[in-house]
């Protein structure tokens, strides 16, 4: 048995508070009520983290094959609980347990199939019962060209991994030159690596039966780079063979 308050009612829903229509009588009883509220657990918040650091406001540019980061965060009101990371019209979802009261999602490389509408979902359990809260919608687009591409002539988005080797540079993209200084099966790995395509299979040059501009690529790669602009740089020299490369793999998006 406990001592409690008995209340005695007049309310009829509308009132700011319990005892604007009511009141209270101390009783023993052996029972006692629990409300549960709605918005029992706080509402996360959702940003993105670029590969520079930098994060946004709701609507946020990722430049085509670059990684981020979708962070999920909320007040510490409870211990424990996991995150979720929605995209609007679509059923893939992505779950992770919250470790100091957030979580994080990395996506290694963006492409078209990145756009969309995010939201994060919070999930906890309170007063036995589980409830769970979404946050705010964050857009999200992506734009820009890769620095390096591989066009097979048939794949318009720039995520294939086999073809012709393209390189952008200063916002322009051209052919790779066979005739590049010291051009072997280390660099067309790395740019395997970097599209995320496995290892490098096939490394050709191909005749174009005419002079055309393109990039010209002297290297200090030893094949352990994770792109290939890290290791050289480019010069715009006329030239009429270019090269092409197929890698092992198919292309792993941001998804994976």
């Amino acid at each position: 048995m406990w001592l409690v308050w008995r209340f005695f009612s007049a309310c009829d829903g509308s009132e700011q508070a319990l005892t604007d229509c009511g009141m209270l009588r101390k009783w023993v009883s052996l029972s006692t009520v629990e409300v549960v509220c709605t918005d029992v657990l706080p509402r996360p918040n959702i940003t993105v983290l670029l590969t520079n650091g930098d994060s946004d406001g709701q609507e946020v540019t990722v430049p085509r094959g670059h990684s981020f980061t979708i962070v999920c965060t909320v007040e510490p009101w409870y211990h424990g609980g996991q995150f979720s990371v929605i995209r609007e019209g679509r059923s893939d979802r992505r779950t992770l347990p919250a470790v100091g009261s957030a979580a994080s999602f990395e996506y290694t490389q963006a492409t078209e199939t990145s756009q969309g509408t995010y939201s994060c979902l919070y999930h906890n359990l309170a007063f036995h019962h589980k409830f769970t809260t979404e946050s705010h919608t964050l857009s999200l687009s992506i734009t820009g060209s890769e620095e390096v591409m591989l066009d097979n002539g048939v794949d318009p988005s720039g995520t294939a991994c086999n073809g012709r080797v393209n390189i952008n540079q200063n916002n322009q993209t051209r052919l790779l030159a066979a005739g590049s200084p010291a051009w072997d099966t280390r660099h067309s790995t790395v740019i395997c690596r970097q599209l995320g395509c496995h290892s490098a299979d096939v490394t050709k040059h191909v005749h174009l039966g005419r002079n055309e501009t393109m990039w010209f690529f002297f290297s200090d790669c030893d094949g352990s780079e994770s792109k290939l602009l890290d290791c050289g740089h480019v010069q715009s020299r006329p030239s009429s063979t270019t090269i092409e490369v197929a890698c092992t793999g198919s292309r792993r998006t941001a998804e994976n």
